[in-house]
């Protein structure tokens, strides 16, 4: 059985932001033709203890389901091999959270 990747079913697009464990791209599905957009949190996994507390957020997101304050979580790929792991989620447009919270 052949396991999906991100690579596999994603294609990476601009970098919106970056953090010291993690970047933030938009990516959109290759099957999709109408180009919906979403965003993948793309996490260095430097250490096994990391790579089990990262994995939980997904399960967490995934208990939640829809909310309108909260953004949607659409699926992960754990990716050992490269240490990454990458968190697609719905893409919201417009301002960082901090940036409204300074306003």
């Amino acid at each position: 059985m052949r396991k999906d990747t991100f690579e596999s079913k994603y294609e990476l697009g601009k970098l919106l932001g970056q953090g010291c464990s993690a970047s933030v791209h938009i990516c959109r599905r290759k099957e999709d033709s109408a180009g919906i957009p979403y965003a993948v949190k793309i996490f260095r996994v430097d250490d096994v203890e990391k790579r089990a507390i990262l994995l939980k957020e997904p399960e967490v997101l995934k208990k939640l389901g829809k909310h309108p304050n909260i953004v949607c979580y659409i699926e992960h790929f754990d990716n050992e091999s490269k240490g990454e792991i990458h968190m697609v989620m719905e893409y919201v447009d417009g301002k960082e959270l901090f940036d409204h919270l300074t306003e």
